[in-house]
């Protein structure tokens, strides 16, 4: 029982860490299309 808890922790931790990632790169998204001359 705490191996499957141990499981659905990581697997819960792996989503926060993948939506942080999403929300870093639309926030990198958006700051390059108000400034494009940062993009390059």
């Amino acid at each position: 029982m705490s191996i499957r808890q141990e499981y659905l922790e990581k697997a819960l931790h792996d989503v926060n860490s993948c939506d942080v990632e999403l929300e870093t790169m639309r926030l990198f998204q958006v700051i390059f299309q108000r400034f494009p001359t940062m993009s390059r």
